[in-house]
């Protein structure tokens, strides 16, 4: 499992060393953190892997993967392309079986001991509120975001990546 922290400002939050602390001790669990942020005094462990991008970076390769000029002229706006994490970060999830995203204000406990394998057999996506949530790596989950749902009110992914 492969968990993905788009991490875009001037500094980590003051409670970063908290939720690094948190994924350090889920050994079993690799986080990806995406970042402009200077990391090189940040410890070099096996499971949490920065990785050195703008958001302009990541917004060109966004475009790549859906053809269209997106808004992305802000952090925050990350929060409506966090279903295409699955396609956007796919270099970095060859090895895994499930990945997913979260929110920087949460700390993690042990992670297995909660969602087990059993569980992650049965779905295929666990959790619908943004601070957690987990999709299995495969093309149907990593392409959900093209799907129109065709819910009354609910703009479609292409309707909210051009606003």
């Amino acid at each position: 499992m492969t968990l993905i922290l788009p991490y875009f400002g001037v500094s980590f939050s003051n409670i970063f060393d908290i939720l690094l602390d948190s994924m350090i001790n889920n050994e079993d669990v690799e986080f990806l953190i995406p970042t402009n942020i200077v990391f090189s005094s940040y410890p070099n462990v096996n499971n949490v892997h920065f990785v050195k991008m703008t958001l302009s970076d990541l917004k060109k390769e966004l475009e790549e993967i859906v053809g269209f000029n997106v808004s992305l002229d802000y952090a925050y706006k990350l929060c409506d392309y966090k279903p295409l994490y699955g396609s956007l970060f796919s270099k970095h999830l060859n090895h895994s079986d499930w990945w997913g995203y979260f929110d920087s204000d949460i700390v993690f406990g042990k992670i297995s001991d909660f969602i087990t394998d059993e569980i992650l057999n049965k779905y295929d996506r666990l959790f619908s509120i943004g601070h957690l949530t987990l999709f299995k790596n495969n093309d149907f989950c990593n392409n959900l975001y093209n799907y129109d749902f065709d819910i009354p009110g609910v703009p479609t992914f292409k309707e909210a990546a051009k606003k």
